[in-house]
């Protein structure tokens, strides 16, 4: 009978909890962007595990999404041949080129067309952008799809998590407890608070700037096969008569200015590529002094909105201007 009333109020404190859960799980997703489209079509094919499913619109991320009969994020259908006197430009990326959380008209290959296009001279920007996709992914993409595009130049937007080995796994082979985080808003808020304070109190926990140097040390496979797929892509695009070109898209977790702790790696990536002949550059400089929460398209989603798409273009527009001034 001791056990009685502090069992009593363990589960009251303990219903309690789980009710304010439920609020604030409801809150968020009354707060969350409207979803509901799935855009990927599983291949089954390892080498190439996910494409855009072909003919099919929705909402995803808050934003209206459609995809062409080609399985591109176009609002028209393309022709593989190139009209007369137009320069086609092809950009390949995962789900920050594809726009995730934006309209197609405010992501930054549409940004980039308007920028480019100009009376006697006719630009087209094709968003070949999957997400879920990472470099080796792309490297294959590229030499089975983009190139029968017949694009002049090939814009390839690395995103510092393209280093993973496996950047899209089907939810259903993942442990039980990602599963879990990858349904519930409210935990995916809690996660990485939680491991903040852990770190704060000493005891340690791994951060994604953790991951990233990790995936980027000069000895690590994964940073080899990246190398690979960046130098196929490169002869692949020379040998269609096309040039690659690659920026390094800006991680909007930590702060944009003299803290940003990735600059290392940025370099790291332009550097290779320089060694090869890619042009490349980093998008930091249009990034640097921003607010990340003004970045981005949600507080749990760090995908860049409409002003981080904005600062891509302009990265994009300043390497065309250094590299192909005849364009830029």
């Amino acid at each position: 009978m001791k056990w009685k009333r502090p069992l009593q109020r363990l589960g009251l404190v303990l219903g309690m909890l789980f009710l304010l859960a439920l609020a604030g799980e409801a809150v968020l997703r009354m707060l969350s962007p409207k979803a509901g489209m799935e855009p990927l079509l599983r291949t089954g094919d390892p080498a190439l595990p996910v494409v855009l499913a072909p003919s099919r619109e929705g909402w995803l991320a808050g934003a209206f999404v459609h995809i062409n009969a080609e399985g591109l994020r176009e609002d028209r259908e393309i022709p593989l041949e190139k009209a007369e006197g137009v320069l086609r430009i092809a950009c390949v990326g995962d789900s920050i080129t594809f726009g995730q959380g934006v309209e197609a008209a405010q992501a930054f290959p549409k940004l980039l067309e308007k920028a480019l296009d100009a009376p006697g001279r006719r630009v087209e920007v094709l968003n070949f952008g999957v997400p879920g996709q990472n470099t080796v992914i792309e490297a294959e993409y590229l030499r089975r799809k983009v190139l029968a595009w017949h694009p002049d130049r090939v814009l390839l937007t690395i995103t510092l998590n393209d280093i993973e080995d496996e950047p899209y796994q089907d939810l259903s082979r993942r442990p039980w407890h990602v599963r879990v985080l990858s349904r519930s808003l409210l935990l995916q808020w809690l996660a990485p608070q939680a491991g903040a304070a852990l770190r704060a109190a000493g005891m340690g926990g791994r951060t994604t700037e953790t991951g990233y140097r990790d995936g980027y040390r000069p000895e690590s496979s994964s940073w080899a096969r990246m190398r690979e797929a960046l130098s196929a892509m490169d002869a692949d695009c020379r040998r269609s008569g096309a040039r690659l070109a690659v920026l390094i898209h800006t991680d909007l977790g930590p702060p944009l200015d003299e803290r940003y702790p990735l600059l290392d790696i940025h370099a790291r990536i332009e550097g290779f590529c320089r060694s090869r002949g890619i042009p490349a550059a980093s998008s930091f400089p249009e990034f640097r002094g921003g607010n990340p929460a003004a970045l981005k398209v949600h507080p749990l989603d760090a995908h860049p909105n409409a002003e981080g798409h904005r600062r891509l273009m302009q990265a994009w527009r300043a390497l065309f201007h250094c590299h192909f001034p005849q364009v830029g």
